[in-house]
């Protein structure tokens, strides 16, 4: 066993892969406890690469500070590399980076793989002595000029991502140039190299990048592609390269691995990266199979090929959208579908989804540390209208328009889950595009500068910002520059929350109400309706940033979880609108928020239905549903507003908020039209 410290300086600012120096070689069956983290590793069907590389979460206290992983699959011990990423506040270890040497898998059934806690210890740095005929390069041809990115020019930046004696992976980057050495000004690539010197084999991760944020008019680039790796090449004609977007690709010289680890979904519940979702869901295999052809096949809205260099992949082109789609909910339906099944072709239409989150222009690199912009840095620097002395990104003059539409009232989570799954850098620097993204979003003023605050976006916006905010500083390296930056970014924001709705430090709350809801961000005339279903979203994830053991989210989702308890149990509440779209809370947009929440449904149910009875089949009758459902969004269409309480109702469940059980038994017994293997994205139940 072996534990490794490799530091390569940057030869000039730009991104470095900031994560794993610890490394275990070798299996210790003396020292070896209780498993820590469990997978199944996937029949093999060629004698390709039996070394394999995936993504561990372990829940806190189960690997201690001085300890790696070993992996058994069975009584067989099996040489291993751990490669830490991130720890916990007690310094055991959260996220890691394991490779694993299976051997000749040729044949193999789906065999169970487990990991143990072994003692760390001490080795000497590889150097990338990398095989012979092993080579990289990028060429790109626009407007007649050609401009090349050759890995033999380049210098590693930054430190490893992964280092040890089995596996490293070593960063190249820089900007493509021309024949007399001038640099594309937009144009930046890196080649991003793995290594598995007992083989040979080499993984490389082609990535170009169109995003740098000040330089003068960003543009699209049309551009010849030819990407060379060792003997293999690859080539597009005509390729239009979006501004503030980027591609990859990845190659591999020699074999290259061909199981995969999928890991215990009941194990990621416990330690709260993903929901519970319901164990009665039965994905039919054809659902799987057209998910997969949709990937494969399948054109996006914009007749973009999901899977093009710099197509949308699963996800809506054009997030603003409104209606029900399988990319919004607090994880896509294509994810929850791979955690469910574990089918092969999904997760190639996940991990591939994944890939092209890189195609929506989100992307802002500061060229002088090379990472994500910082707010903290620039302070009032923003992508909304400028104001109050903001200061704008420079705008594109020409070649501007891009077939995809971000938004951060509709932003999906695309590449936590496939970070976790495979530990792949590309997914952690998405994550925090992503994020940027959302810090940049609204002006200086709204977000109060540097604090990042998000409270007044669309309420459904604060969900999701919340959610990335928390994955992000959940599974941000420990050493990574921007570690304590994500982390403060999430503080501010549950701080305010805090002071607003509940008061911190014995100092009463700014704006209190008894009905559990935001009172900022509200997208309905006047300021006195809340649109229950998006004040839902941002309960489920206050409990999902609770659930990750953020304390300071715990008082704050029991506070959220107070309005849709309310809205299924009191008895001044007729449950039939329990998931009714919208309620009016207050007299005026000055007004306090109503007393109780039977006031509020006085104040919005028309007195003809109020006087029906409720739950009669006359009221029934009146809204167009059969005895015993709640109102949904249309009849005809029958998903919608109870899905989306559902997941609001399952996390007040987990966190045991009064009322919460007996409202979870009313949702139970309710009349659903709807097939909940349609749409498991929102089948989330309480944790058994």
């Amino acid at each position: 066993m072996t534990l490794m410290t490799s530091c390569i300086a940057a030869p000039e600012a730009t991104p470095a892969p900031e994560a794993a120096i610890e490394t275990t070689t070798e299996s210790t069956a003396e020292t070896t406890t209780g498993s820590v983290a469990s997978f199944t590793v996937s029949e093999s069907q060629t004698s390709g690469n039996g070394i394999i590389t995936f993504g561990a979460i372990f829940s806190a206290g189960a690997v201690a500070p001085d300890q790696v992983v070993t992996a058994r699959i069975r009584s067989t011990a099996l040489p291993t590399q751990t490669d830490i990423v991130t720890t916990h506040a007690d310094g055991s270890l959260r996220f890691a980076v394991i490779t694993v040497d299976l051997g000749d898998n040729r044949g193999r059934k789906s065999r169970p793989l487990d990991l143990y806690p072994v003692p760390a210890a001490e080795t000497l740095p590889l150097p990338d002595a990398y095989p012979t005929g092993f080579s990289a390069s990028v060429t790109v041809t626009s407007l007649g000029r050609r401009y090349t990115l050759d890995l033999r020019d380049l210098a590693p930046v930054g430190e490893r991502w992964l280092s040890g004696a089995m596996v490293t992976e070593t960063r190249f980057g820089g900007s493509l140039r021309d024949s007399e050495g001038s640099e594309h000004p937009h144009l930046y690539g890196y080649f991003d190299v793995r290594h598995y010197p007992e083989n040979g084999a080499v993984r490389v991760d082609v990535i170009v990048e169109n995003n740098w944020t000040f330089t003068e008019n960003p543009h699209n680039i049309d551009y010849d592609l030819l990407v060379q790796v060792g003997n293999q090449q690859y080539e597009e004609r005509a390729l239009t390269h979006y501004r503030q977007a980027r591609w990859r690709k990845q190659f591999w010289h020699g074999a290259r691995p061909t199981a995969v680890a999928m890991p215990n979904y009941d194990e990621w519940v416990a330690i709260g990266v993903v929901p519970q979702y319901d164990p009665r869901l039965r994905i039919p295999p054809r659902q799987n199979a057209a998910l997969a052809a949709q990937w494969r096949n399948g054109t996006a809205k914009n007749r973009m090929p999901a899977n093009a260099t710099l197509g949308p992949g699963l996800t809506h082109p054009w997030m603003p959208d409104t209606g029900d789609r399988a990319d919004i909910g607090p994880f896509p339906r294509w994810t929850v579908q791979y955690l469910l099944t574990g089918d092969i072709d999904v997760r190639e239409a996940l991990l591939g989804t994944a890939d092209r989150a890189g195609s929506f222009p989100i992307h802002y690199r500061d060229r002088k540390t090379g990472l994500p912009l910082s707010i903290v840095d620039y302070p009032q620097t923003s992508l909304a209208v400028p104001d109050f002395g903001s200061h704008p990104l420079p705008p594109c003059n020409s070649e501007c328009d891009v077939p995809y539409k971000p938004d951060a009232a509709h932003m999906p989570s695309l590449v936590f889950v496939p970070l976790l799954l495979t530990g792949d850098y590309y997914y952690l620097e998405e994550l925090l595009f992503w994020g940027t993204y959302f810090n940049l979003y609204r002006s200086p003023r709204h977000r109060h500068g540097e604090k990042g605050l998000i409270h007044t976006h669309q309420v459904r916006g604060q969900a999701w910002g919340l959610r990335l905010l928390t994955q992000s500083a959940w599974i941000v390296p420990d050493n990574h520059p921007q570690a304590p930056y994500w982390q403060q970014l999430l503080d501010n924001n549950l701080d305010y929350y805090l002071q607003r709705y509940i008061g911190l430090n014995g100092e009463a709350p700014t704006a209190p109400n008894a009905l559990g809801i935001v009172t900022e961000g509200l997208s309905w005339p006047a300021n006195r309706y809340y649109i229950t279903w998006m004040d839902d979203f941002l309960t489920w994830a206050t409990g999902y940033a609770a659930g990750l053991g953020y304390d300071k989210a715990r008082p704050l989702h029991e506070f959220k979880s107070r309005n849709v308890v309310l809205r299924m149990t009191d008895p001044d509440y007729c449950i039939v609108f329990a998931s009714l779209h919208a309620l009016n809370f207050r007299d005026h947009p000055n007004a306090p928020p109503y007393p109780d929440i039977g006031r509020a449904y006085r104040e919005t149910v028309a007195p003809e239905l109020r006087n029906a009875g409720c739950g009669s089949a006359k009221m029934a009758s009146m809204l167009g549903l059969r005895p015993g459902q709640l109102l949904r969004w249309r009849p005809e269409r029958p998903r919608g507003f109870p899905l989306y309480m559902q997941v609001a109702l399952a996390s007040a469940v987990d966190s045991g908020i009064a009322g919460s059980t007996t409202a979870w038994q009313r949702w139970e017994k309710r009349v659903s039209p709807h097939d909940p293997n349609a749409s498991p994205e929102w089948s989330i139940v309480p944790r058994r």
